[in-house]
């Protein structure tokens, strides 16, 4: 018989349990909230979305320390880890001292709130002094609807498992990964160790982690943000997105500086942003393929990273969101950032989905002024206990639709696409615009311009005073004072601030005036913007196809008499000048930038233009 037999029988014998006291214990309340007791120093994980308060002990999501608030403020954190973006939220609930208070009256009163028979909640937490964290079901609008088109993305709910479809969250443990994870821990005190030291010397600290594609650098910086906004002495934490590709707080196209006040516990499309107070610099790059502008990236880059310089606070933490390119031409980005900014401490993210050049082409971190701390290490890709596999889930195209829906959700009056057209768009007179034409696209003649970007996704963006000399201003649209101005930006030296993006509506050619969808108030505007294409970013698709018939943008139809068969008449100019115009809505916008109210859906004027034979 062997050891283990021997110990089951003994076991069996003295009426001893066979297994350890479960990690921890769900209750279901009032509306459907979940009660989660988790035994100290233990870890769960959770796919899906929800409301999180803490209502005793100390719990850990992702690396965020949540606070013990007062019942008044029951609000709740957003968290939403989708099941088909692999990571999962992590739970974990640290060992407390017996001298830390546990009250365990409060937590009585908390509970009779939110559920009738909490004492079988109580009999649970007398055994020792676990966490007790709530769960609200609640999910995001952005988040409804892109489950409609990802089939099991926030859970993957089995047939028979109702619960779990009504709250759309699922908690589970892996012990495995649990000790995968121990090691990015220790890492991760390793980091604020080091850099709190260096803000007690009165320096900023700059942080670049990077690594190829899939190594988990934006998990890891989300992670890192969320330790440092936990710490009470931790200096202000910043965040340079320097990846236009996958960006975390503004659509792809864009580099951005900003100051992160909020733990990130959710996906980019949940936290866009487009208030000008969230933003300290944001520029728009022109597309995501940063190898059609690699000196206007490093340009970019090198005024934020001046802009962090001078507007900081002493002390500052400033960690850089890195893209996944690192050999080749990345690699001399790379290079670049690192000499810019001479990290305190860079992370090798190993792993992801990397090439057999990429294994062998690596880059190194420069040996002149190396960082005070660099750490290497593999993150591992999360495998669910079941040992299936997620599938395969969103590319980083379709993410980036994800996240162009979070910034114009404002826009939705529900939680339908359909909704998107309800919302009154701005108008403004076609004289008061500038189109700018990026010279990496080829050439465009005045009367298709506006054709060009009707219906079309643009940038709003604005030009410094030095930028202003670089910004070659051909002239008026077909010579006519009553349209938009036409310029050319070049690729290199004309750098654009980003303001927003906007969806052009639609185009009165009657009244001469251009019509924006967009989350912007574009009344706090001094001036008007300059609408720039952007490379290969667009709306996604499934705003237009989800609209209603009679909601379409617009209708093709002929205007005016057809032109003649023989193509042997030249359309006279006064036609020119109407050609490739389209008309969309009725002239009631009064102001410059007053909001159309009544909107009139009407024709679209379309012209071919006749060649002379």
């Amino acid at each position: 018989m062997s050891t283990f037999q021997m110990m089951q029988n003994q076991m069996l014998q003295n009426n001893m349990p066979q297994q350890l006291p479960p990690t921890f214990y769900t209750f279901i309340g009032k509306n459907q909230m979940t009660i989660v007791v988790l035994q100290p120093g233990r870890t769960i994980y959770s796919y899906g979305c929800g409301l999180v308060t803490l209502l005793a002990g100390e719990l850990i999501l992702d690396n965020y320390t949540l606070k013990d608030s007062s019942w008044e403020d029951f609000k709740g954190l957003h968290y939403a880890a989708p099941f088909k973006l692999c990571r999962p939220a992590t739970f974990f609930a640290p060992q407390t001292s017996q001298s830390d208070q546990y009250k365990l009256k409060r937590l009585e009163l908390r509970l009779k709130e939110v559920m009738d028979d909490y004492d079988r909640v109580i009999r649970y937490i007398n055994k020792g002094r676990p966490t007790v964290f709530l769960i609200q079901p609640f999910i995001r609008k952005e988040l409804k609807i892109i489950e409609k088109r990802v089939p099991k993305f926030m859970i993957d709910s089995m047939p028979n498992d109702e619960q779990t479809r009504k709250v759309r969250f699922m908690f589970f443990e892996n012990e495995v990964y649990t000790r995968k994870t121990a090691k990015e821990d220790w890492h991760m005190k390793d980091i604020e160790n080091c850099v709190l030291r260096n803000s007690g010397k009165a320096q900023r600290s700059v942080i670049v982690p990077y690594g190829s594609k899939g190594a988990g650098k934006s998990t890891f910086m989300r992670q890192l943000i969320n330790k440092f906004l936990s710490n009470p002495n931790s200096p202000l934490v910043f965040l340079l997105e320097a990846d236009p590709g996958q960006t975390e707080f503004l659509p792809a196209g864009t580099m951005s500086l900003r100051r992160v006040k909020a733990p990130i516990l959710d996906i980019p499309a949940c936290h866009q942003e487009y208030l000008k107070e969230s933003i300290m610099l944001a520029y728009f790059l022109g597309g995501v393929d940063v190898s059609k502008y690699i000196d206007r990236y490093k340009e970019i880059f090198d005024r934020l990273y001046n802009e962090f310089t001078v507007k900081s606070p002493v002390g500052s933490i400033l960690i850089v969101n890195t893209m996944g390119w690192i050999i080749g031409p990345g690699s001399h980005i790379l290079t670049h950032i690192f000499t810019m900014t001479h990290p305190l401490v860079s992370i090798y993210l190993m792993g992801g989905r990397m090439s057999h050049d990429e294994r062998a082409t690596v880059f190194y971190v420069p040996r002149n002024n190396p960082p005070a701390l660099k750490v290497e290490f593999k993150r591992e890709l999360f495998v669910p206990r079941d040992g299936k596999g997620q599938g395969p889930g969103p590319t980083p195209a379709v993410q980036r639709e994800f996240a162009m829906l979070g910034y114009f959700l404002s826009l939705f009056s529900g939680a339908d696409l359909a909704s998107f057209f309800d919302e009154p768009p701005y108008g403004i007179e076609l004289k008061h615009l500038t189109i700018v034409q990026r010279q990496d696209t080829g050439y465009i003649r005045d009367n298709w311009w506006l054709a060009a970007i009707n219906n079309k996704l643009v940038a709003l963006c604005g030009v410094d005073n030095n930028d202003q000399r670089k910004l070659k201003i051909r002239h008026r649209m077909l010579g006519n004072e009553d349209l938009p101005m036409l310029a050319i930006a070049d690729n290199e030296t004309t750098m654009l601030k980003f303001i927003g993006f906007a969806l052009v509506r639609g185009i009165d050619s009657e009244a001469k005036k251009l019509y924006l969808h967009t989350p912007l108030n574009l009344e706090e505007l001094d001036e008007a913007p300059l609408l720039v294409r952007g490379d290969n970013i667009e709306l996604p698709d499934w705003f237009f196809t989800s609209q209603d018939v009679d909601k379409a943008p617009y209708f093709v139809e002929t205007y005016g008499p057809s032109p003649p068969s023989n193509g042997n008449q030249r359309i006279n100019e006064s036609q020119q000048q109407v050609a490739q115009l389209y008309s969309a809505f009725a002239n009631n916008s009064k102001a410059h930038w007053q909001k159309s109210i009544e909107i009139d859906i009407q024709q679209v004027v379309y012209f071919e233009e006749v060649e002379v034979a």
